[in-house]
């Protein structure tokens, strides 16, 4: 399932794993959840190594639904998109 608020997040939630990444002109920041073990999203695990693949697969899914959803034309998708890709950048 892929997930947007304005200009401000993306998601994507494959299995029990939701990646959500924020992004603003401060930079891009991500958190990483299992719903099913943690349904209030208590527990971010972005920083965990045992994670690293789960957070790489999610981050390149959300890259490609970005296409495939047609996430790329209004407005708040321009914006998004400009701070995510400037953030990859730095």
């Amino acid at each position: 399932m892929y997930f947007t608020y304005e200009s401000l997040l993306r998601g994507i939630q494959k299995g029990p794993f939701k990646l959500i990444a924020y992004v603003g002109p401060w930079g891009r920041r991500f958190q990483l959840f299992n719903e099913e073990e943690d349904q209030w999203e208590m527990h971010d695990l972005i920083g965990q190594a045992e994670y690293h693949k789960t957070f790489t697969s999610l981050k390149n899914l959300l890259e490609t639904e970005r296409i495939k959803q047609d996430d790329t034309t209004i407005e708040q998708s321009i914006t998004y998109w400009k701070y995510y890709e400037e953030a990859e950048s730095k």
